[in-house]
């Protein structure tokens, strides 16, 4: 197509990496993990809000969707707490007091423990790994009590 016939900037848009509407962007976003992991993201809870929004027997469909999608999330972020235990050794040197680094330490060594749980977790559920059913119950509290020690940042 010749850019001069394009009167609507369809190619320019296409091409421009600028534009939330480039493919080069969406290709560059996806060929990275985390890209992957937001992409799925937006598929995961997409079909969640279309469960809400749908008739009862469309509403399955959706849910299926959800739960299969929430299911490969979680198999492609194994090992997400050694980033944020890599998080702890870029930031808190960075910080001006005690107290800063404290929080700092604090807020990413939580979530490196929610996610340590929750894949252990994840690996009685795929039976890769077999717990017993009281310690099973009692690691299930563990994922839930460090996100809500996690502080937010900034």
């Amino acid at each position: 197509m010749n850019t001069d016939d394009d009167f609507w900037g369809i190619t320019e848009a296409i091409n421009s990496k600028a534009t939330p509407g480039a493919i080069g962007s969406w290709i560059s976003m996806v060929n990275k993990t985390e890209g992957r992991d937001k992409l799925l993201k937006i598929v995961q809870f997409g079909a969640r809000f279309f469960k809400w929004q749908s008739s009862k027997a469309d509403a399955a469909i959706w849910n299926n969707l959800y739960l299969s999608v929430q299911e490969g999330r979680k198999s492609v972020r194994v090992l997400k707490g050694i980033n944020k235990v890599d998080q702890i050794f870029d930031e808190v040197p960075k910080a001006d007091s005690l107290f800063e680094k404290s929080l700092i330490f604090g807020n990413w060594m939580c979530m490196a423990l929610f996610w340590h749980w929750d894949y252990i977790l994840y690996a009685h559920k795929i039976k890769f790994v077999k717990l017993d059913e009281p310690i099973f119950k009692r690691m299930s509290q563990l994922p839930g009590l460090f996100r809500i020690l996690h502080l937010k940042p900034n």
